[in-house]
């Protein structure tokens, strides 16, 4: 399986992950699957939450409230799962789905975007594909990040790492002046 994300749900899900740092920030992913790929459009950040830096609380109920709401409003994108973040991990290292994280999976979910982020000093600004696809590395404002995806597999009913569809050319070339 592939994740397409598009320029919207990058920035949404960055900012997110920025605005809750050093905390955890939590959120809905909308879009489409199409044949083997998730294309993600847009990025839900939830404010109502307990959260702290490795751990964040929320309702399922509430969940499946703004679920309704925005398959109503936007007939064309439907729910495709979560993110959130690990404030503080070493970005350097792949990004593995704790079993806490399997545990937290919605029924319905079958995707989940998981970014790692840590305050730098660095005023360098940068978006690119690791060299497996399987994450998107950056800077951004002071904070450099690794965003990993993984989707639940039906057939063998686990969890699997997902891989990137390329970024827009245009947004990697803004990105990296």
């Amino acid at each position: 399986m592939k994740i397409a994300i598009y320029k919207n749900a990058l920035a949404q899900i960055l900012a997110s992950a920025v605005d809750a740092f050093p905390k955890e920030c939590f959120g809905q992913l909308l879009g489409k699957k199409h044949d083997s790929t998730f294309k993600l459009n847009s990025a839900y950040s939830m404010s109502s939450l307990r959260r702290s830096e490795n751990y964040i609380f929320y309702k399922p109920s509430k969940i499946k409230i703004l679920e309704g709401i925005f398959e109503k409003i936007y007939h064309d994108k439907k729910f495709l799962g979560t993110y959130h973040s690990h404030p503080n991990e070493n970005i350097n290292s792949k990004i593995i789905l704790s079993g806490e994280d399997k545990e937290k999976s919605f029924e319905n979910e079958n995707m989940q975007i998981i970014i790692s982020i840590k305050r730098i000093k660095s005023e360098k600004n940068y978006i690119k594909h690791s060299e497996d696809k399987k994450s998107i590395l950056g800077i951004i404002n002071y904070h450099s990040f690794r965003i990993g995806g993984f989707f639940y597999n039906e057939n063998k009913k686990e969890f699997q790492e997902a891989s990137f569809e390329p970024l827009s050319k245009h947004l990697v070339y803004r990105m990296n002046i």
